[in-house]
């Protein structure tokens, strides 16, 4: 199984705590994420778990089931730079209406773009989400290669 996914991370180990709540922004970055990426990582450890147990499984076992088990095989491409990070670089092209709310509400600080990176749909994100994107698929090519290879 070939996987892309759009993966970021809102919340970094590195961040201080501040002590204070959570703004509006962050909330609906963190709703977004959930909609849109926490299922997929679940899948995956799913996949991950099964193919570890019919790993364990002796071979002549696997044969004589009755339900066709095999391990199968994951490449997981996903983003190597936080996307709201990149984000934040083309703030500077959403309408100014859209800037101001967005600031009302929290959404322009680091840590808390979460929902702008879901929101922003200018040529500059687009293009350095692209880039992103090639980059990463550049630097799994052999597994990529690999997996889409023919059976022998």
């Amino acid at each position: 199984i070939l996987v892309v996914g759009a993966a970021r991370s809102s919340v970094r180990p590195d961040a201080p705590a501040t002590g204070l709540p959570p703004s509006m922004a962050q909330i609906g970055g963190q709703v977004l994420a959930s909609i849109f990426t926490d299922s997929l990582g679940t899948d995956l450890e799913k996949v991950r778990l099964v193919n570890t147990a019919v790993r364990q499984i002796p071979s002549e076992r696997l044969a004589a089931s009755p339900v066709p088990l095999r391990d199968v095989e994951l490449c997981t491409i996903t983003p190597s730079t936080v996307l709201e990070d990149i984000a934040l670089d083309y703030l500077h092209e959403l309408p100014w209406t859209m800037r101001t709310l967005l600031r009302g509400i929290g959404g322009t600080h680091p840590g808390s773009s979460g929902l702008l990176s879901y929101l922003l749909f200018a040529p500059g994100f687009c293009n350095a989400l692209i880039a992103l994107g090639r980059a990463d698929a550049n630097a799994k090519r052999a597994e990529i290669e690999k997996l889409l290879a023919p059976a022998d």
